[in-house]
């Protein structure tokens, strides 16, 4: 849509018009037809600089939108929006600290921005910080009219603080509030869930998640895994083989993979996954005790008490890799190290 064919002056529509624009994704549009205008106020046109920095960084391109966010901040160098949209540039890019230190700034400046609020969210959960994002996505909640996404990240974030009877006042609102079938929201429940250890329920709530948003691949591991724990091996084999073409390089779907398929006594198959993942993350300590199960079960004792070692080299002190060794050399017929041994009694639960 032409800026220019709805009759009304250029300075009138522009910033709401672009803002529409925006939100609908149509970033070439704003770019095409959205220029700062010399009648308009410094703030506007900085306004138009930080829409079309937003539009630019929509489509990938990170230095036109930095050009346009620094022009915004030339003219008004408090505009939240510009630093907001530095921030998520730096945040996309994966520099924390850049875009932390320009979210703070911005909350400085406006502190009842939600989108400053929500984007500090999203950095402290990728920090770890569960604590702090609740912090973050709670006064996003507040000053933001319809909350519906900062509710569900606020949910997430309480499931890993184990948080359960807040995350389900959260996930209550979210339904009342006429979200019950979304996917993300649907996602969110299976999440609850599935920290409760309640599967059946989590199954349900992942697969409508999936039927509704098949693309949405966080929804389909857990789905996988869900039907993995039910011991519903061939819907988890399925839904994870899907999951492998879509993303191929994730390790939690090869390790998935590879659980599903020592369960169904596919042992070469699982070993042949979990080498091809163990060269490229050599010191995983989830995928060699799951290569030494599997060698374990198919019967080669050395190769499964070769993958029981290098686990005691990356962690001298673990029981578990001490006792299953223990116990493979033994069947093994090997001699005892009394080294191996020593400590393993005081070390096990009575």
């Amino acid at each position: 849509m032409c800026i220019r064919d709805s009759g009304v002056s250029d300075e009138a529509i522009i910033l709401p018009l672009s803002n529409a624009l925006l939100l609908q994704g149509k970033f070439s549009d704003i770019i095409s037809e959205t220029q700062p205008l010399d009648s308009m106020t410094p703030e506007n046109r900085a306004r138009v600089h930080s829409l079309r920095g937003n539009a630019f960084l929509g489509q990938g391109k990170f230095d036109d939108a930095a050009n346009e966010f620094q022009s915004a901040i030339a003219l008004s160098g408090n505009l939240a929006e510009a630093q907001i949209g530095h921030a998520r540039m730096a945040f996309i890019l994966r520099k924390d600290e850049e875009a932390r230190n320009w979210i703070n700034k911005a909350i400085e400046g406006t502190p009842e921005s939600a989108d400053a609020w929500s984007l500090l969210g999203d950095i402290e959960i990728r920090e770890g910080n569960a604590a702090d994002a609740v912090t973050a996505f709670s006064n996003a909640i507040k000053f933001r009219k319809y909350a519906s996404m900062d509710i569900t990240k606020r949910a997430l974030a309480r499931i890993r603080l184990e948080k359960y009877p807040v995350v389900k006042a959260d996930i209550e609102t979210l339904e009342q509030g006429g979200f019950k079938d979304h996917p993300y929201v649907q996602y969110v429940k299976g999440r609850y869930y599935y920290s409760e250890a309640k599967y059946r329920e989590a199954a349900e709530a992942f697969q409508s998640s999936h039927t509704k948003n098949p693309s949405f691949l966080l929804a389909t591991f857990y789905l996988a895994s869900t039907q993995y724990f039910l011991g519903n091996l061939e819907q988890a084999r399925s839904l994870t083989k899907n999951l492998q073409a879509s993303a191929p390089k994730s390790l939690p779907a090869k390790r998935l993979l590879g659980a599903i398929e020592i369960e169904r006594s596919e042992f070469g198959a699982a070993k042949d996954l979990l080498q091809e993942a163990l060269r490229k993350t050599p010191d995983d300590l989830v995928i060699l005790q799951m290569l030494a199960t599997s060698s374990l079960l198919e019967g080669d004792l050395e190769q499964s008490i070769e993958y029981i070692e290098q686990i005691l080299s990356l962690e001298p002190e673990s029981s578990q890799a001490k006792e299953m060794l223990i116990m493979t050399k033994l069947v093994q017929g090997q001699a005892l190290d009394e080294n191996l041994v020593e400590g393993i009694g005081e070390a096990s639960p009575e």
